[in-house]
């Protein structure tokens, strides 16, 4: 249905639209370390499973009609002066207000930690709904903390597309629902990369390990989705994938750092590359501003596939105020207009790109919004002794 990737790595005529981020989704999240907070809630029962016994809170919406939506920075058409047309609309056409917080997330176990206290006591939160991460949600969704969805309020969950409708975790979305997806790929300096190694861009995660390159490749910290790009390069599909596979890429992250060659000095890649230490690395696709300085380029086997998703607290008391959101923004036509204000990331909902390429068509050929779904693939789902396995190989080779 969408487009394949251009055969042309230089992709600043697709890109023209992106925008750069002061402080983006992905940059915070690659300095954080990224799994403690998974830990911490999957350690809550032994085999990282429990049974709360919590209950929903007292639904509020039909007498209050307020919202308090904690999302990540650039995530919302509108945000870089506070307008938030699509959001004004809503509100408008609803009568509900919504609060909407685009600092409140800046790392998926940064947020839990401050709230990990309510929210196993099926406490309020301060939030009605937030958009972590879909492996975070899962630990979540499993440990009995977010409420169940009633999909009668949300019809629109119909235009949900197929790549993100049934994870492992959420079969058919119950609990959680698609906000944005983003992608790993390979990001380059367009003009030191042809100077080091003679060529225009890289075309593969192999071409990372280079010589030339030596000290000056950089690599995201999130252990699904460095491992996995490198695990996809090497034509494992990711979803399926076993712990010695996966230990065995480990074992080429840890050569590749103890030969010099990636450097995990700091993991603020954006920082890195800005400051031209950085010449060439793994990273998220909403990271840096493609165009004339930059590229960013697909393995020929594909790239991870990443999802942040609305959740209700337990304690959160406007659940069907909530519903009603996402409904709206699951309209294409809403959909589109957030692309279309310069949300740079893979929107959920069919229908958006075809919208989209009505206003603006070159927007609608970006592969970092609309990528070609046979091309991407999501880790699947770990059980707490995998993570907990998974993200200690992987620190121990990087030294984080």
């Amino acid at each position: 249905m969408n487009k394949p990737l251009p055969e042309d790595p230089m992709i600043s005529e697709l890109v023209a639209n992106a925008r750069r981020h002061q402080i983006t989704r992905r940059a915070a999240l690659a300095g954080a370390g990224a799994t403690a907070a998974a830990i911490t809630l999957a350690a809550c029962a032994p085999g990282g499973s429990t049974e709360t016994g919590l209950t929903p809170a007292e639904d509020l919406s039909e007498s209050e009609k307020v919202i308090t939506w904690d999302n990540w920075a650039a995530y919302l058409d509108g945000e870089e002066d506070a307008s938030y047309p699509t959001l004004k609309a809503f509100e408008a056409e609803t009568g509900i207000k919504v609060y909407y917080d685009p600092e409140a997330i800046v790392g998926n176990n940064e947020y839990y930690g401050q709230a990990e206290k309510q929210l196993l006591a099926g406490q309020d939160i301060g939030a009605d709904t937030m958009c972590l991460t879909d492996w975070q949600n899962a630990f979540l969704i499993e440990s009995g903390l977010v409420q169940k969805l009633n999909l009668a309020n949300i019809p629109n969950h119909s235009n949900m597309n197929a790549s993100v409708a049934s994870p492992t975790f959420d079969s058919g979305r119950e609990y959680s629902m698609p906000w944005m997806s983003f992608m790993t790929g390979i990001a380059y300096n367009k003009t030191l990369y042809k100077e080091l190694t003679g060529k225009d861009a890289p075309t593969s995660v192999a071409d990372l390990w280079q010589p030339a390159l030596k000290g000056r490749v950089v690599m995201l910290s999130e252990y699904r989705e460095a491992v996995g790009l490198i695990l996809i390069s090497q034509g494992i599909d990711i979803a399926n994938v076993t712990e010695d596979q996966y230990m065995d890429a480990v074992d080429l992250v840890a050569k590749q750092v103890a030969d010099g060659q990636i450097n995990t000095k700091g993991q603020g890649y954006i920082e890195s590359f800005d400051q031209k230490n950085a010449v060439a690395g793994l990273v998220w696709s909403g990271d840096l501003e493609w165009g004339d300085e930059y590229g960013f380029v697909m393995d020929p086997n594909g790239a991870t596939l990443n999802t942040d998703s609305f959740t209700v607290p337990m304690g959160a008391q406007h659940k069907t105020n909530v519903e009603k959101l996402i409904n709206y923004y699951y309209d294409p036509e809403v959909s589109a207009q957030v692309i279309l204000g310069g949300v740079v990331y893979a929107p959920p909902v069919a229908g958006t790109k075809e919208i989209v390429a009505a206003a603006d068509p070159d927007l609608a050929n970006n592969p970092l919004i609309f990528p070609d779904a046979s091309k991407l693939q999501t880790f699947r789902t770990l059980s707490y002794a995998e993570h907990s396995a998974f993200n200690e190989a992987f620190n121990s080779a990087t030294g984080v």
